[in-house]
């Protein structure tokens, strides 16, 4: 067998956005509990690998990400295969979270579905190239993915391909995600998975409501941002640490989730975070009348992901040959020794009073019903002021499957400029 260096450029679109879930809905159906299970561990593994400073927001889709490794490890073999489907927390029998992944993909894109989400995937080869059959077979069948040949000899005619089909499934926010650069002679074939969303609040702000107020960074530092501001029924939950609140889109079925620590702590409370504590938090949270002052913000990020993945326990994905032992992708292609040369991740999201759009999404909505007693007295209305850095995520609200996720710590730096 011919040996060269080959480079598998994997390439994960996203979109972010803050997210929402429905308290009675935090239990996973079980048809969908072992994609849900494993892609939101990934989340918050992912999120505590992401590089990040003082003043940094974090923005990603580990739905996206999670996804498109999915596919790349069809194609992995042996200690390559197992160290990725380790990383990705995947179920010992595939069949059950491709059918879970298919089931929660189609509920995200029904066409009665009030909030606009896209979920696409797909697979460039090089022309002539000698596929293993099975691969892009699955690629199509258990992702829905489109499958095309390319001249990647051809580099700008490559990356103008791959960046119209990035633009098109994000509805033109994510209009480049690599350029010709990224393209060389070794290239052989890429994948790709994109995610869109775009949700009009249940309850939305006021514009006239609006207005500039000061964000704590930090204990020292402050800066002046537009704020939201309404009072509104939504999921709600706190104790001594922390204050939780889901803001429901229309439809009822995603919503956006925010943490706000107490103090100014928010990098020492997420480290405490992980996926089980989440979906605990969201077992807690009951229907409330609450208080919401948060920013208005745009968010853009651009991450490779190779670090992050090798410090997951995945790092003979980007081994080649000679070294050993190396990437063992036979499961593509038996031509050549295959290896992933990039990953790279780019979000965006907008959050007005309207609503959320970013390129990929989930959402959730409800209300208290029936008339209180005569002698009932209201409660105090808990006043939730993300005046402060704080956590969001988005979520499918049946299954809990986190879309997208991150933190704001600086929204002067997250304005359009």
């Amino acid at each position: 067998m011919f040996r060269v260096f080959m480079r598998n450029l994997v390439v994960s679109f996203g979109v972010a956005i803050p997210l929402l879930v429905a308290a009675d809905a935090a239990e996973s159906p079980a048809d969908s509990k072992s994609f849900v299970d494993a892609s939101n561990q990934f989340a918050f593994d992912l999120y505590s690998k992401l590089p990040r400073k003082d003043d940094d927001n974090i923005l990603f889709s580990p739905f996206s990400v999670w996804s498109a490794l999915a596919m790349l490890n069809e194609g992995a073999k042996g200690a390559t295969a197992k160290e990725i489907s380790t990383t990705l927390h995947l179920p010992t029998e595939a069949g059950s979270w491709k059918q879970s992944l298919s089931e929660c993909s189609a509920r995200l894109q029904r066409e009665d579905a009030k909030a606009r989400v896209c979920v696409a995937n797909a697979l460039w080869i090089q022309k002539g190239y000698p596929l293993n059959p099975g691969f892009d077979a699955v690629i199509r069948k258990s992702f829905g993915g489109q499958v095309e040949s390319v001249d990647f000899g051809k580099a700008d005619a490559a990356a103008k391909i791959v960046n119209a089909w990035a633009s098109k499934q994000t509805d033109g926010k994510i209009p480049q995600v690599i350029s010709a650069a990224d393209i060389d002679v070794l290239t052989r074939l890429i994948l790709a998975n994109a995610i869109y969303f775009k949700g009009l609040w249940v309850s939305k702000f006021d514009p006239k409501a609006t207005h500039d107020a000061d964000f704590r960074i930090t204990k020292e530092r402050k800066v002046t941002v537009p704020f939201m501001r309404k009072t509104t029924a939504v999921y709600y939950a706190e104790d001594n640490q922390a204050q939780c609140v889901e803001i429901p889109y229309e439809g009822g079925e995603l919503a956006m989730g925010i943490f706000l620590p107490r103090k100014d702590n928010l990098m020492e409370f997420e480290k405490s975070l992980d996926a089980k504590k989440l979906a605990a938090w969201r077992k807690r949270m009951d229907s409330h009348t609450v208080s919401l002052l948060m920013p208005r913000c745009h968010m853009e990020t651009d991450y490779e992901m190779i670090p992050c993945l090798k410090d997951l326990g995945m790092p003979l994905a980007f081994t080649s040959p000679p070294l050993s032992p190396h990437a063992d992708f036979s499961g593509i292609s038996k031509a050549e020794e295959l290896m992933v040369a990039r990953v790279i991740h780019k979000a965006v999201m907008d959050v007005d009073e309207g609503g959320t759009e970013a390129a990929a999404v989930t959402v959730i909505l409800m209300e208290a019903g029936g008339a209180p007693p005569k002698d009932y007295k209201p409660p105090p209305i808990p006043e939730f002021r993300a005046d402060h850095p704080f956590l969001f995520w988005i979520v499918e609200s049946k299954s809990g499957c986190i879309l997208f996720m991150g933190r704001v710590q600086n929204p002067s730096s997250a304005e359009k400029k």
